[in-house]
């Protein structure tokens, strides 16, 4: 009885000190579409063996982007038992969001820029699964 009550007071004191390790969704790509210009045309992208790490730190939302270890704050526009719906700015004029589908471990990512420099916008769609660490 000691052992349990000591074991749940350590955890109670970690959670309380938020160093219990919060769950993190690791993002892993599948397929990949874009389309820039007037018309949308999509056409296979390539894979660049991209992933993503989604995970909450001291009740921020971020994403640590592989293979460049960049990591940035989202934004939620979506919680529940079902979807996780996150956007961030990206460079140029544009924004990035992120779907994730809880129940089925799937996500989606929708990106759309616009560049002045280029006069060219563009979008595209990324589809993957993910685990849950």
């Amino acid at each position: 009885m000691k052992k349990t009550y000591f074991t749940l007071s350590i955890i109670s004191l970690c959670c309380f000190f938020g160093i219990a390790e919060t769950k993190s969704y690791l993002l892993t790509e599948t397929q990949k579409q874009a389309t820039s210009g007037k018309n949308l045309q999509f056409e296979k992208g390539k894979l660049w063996g991209e992933s993503y790490r989604i995970y909450k730190s001291e009740g921020i939302w971020k994403c640590q982007h592989t293979p460049t270890d960049i990591t940035s704050n989202l934004t939620v526009q979506l919680e529940d038992s079902n979807v996780l719906i996150l956007e961030k700015s990206v460079s140029f004029s544009g924004k990035r969001i992120f779907s994730l589908y809880k129940k089925n471990s799937q996500f989606n990512i929708i990106e759309f820029v616009y560049s002045d420099t280029l006069r060219k916008n563009t979008l595209t769609v990324t589809q993957g699964t993910f685990q849950l660490k």
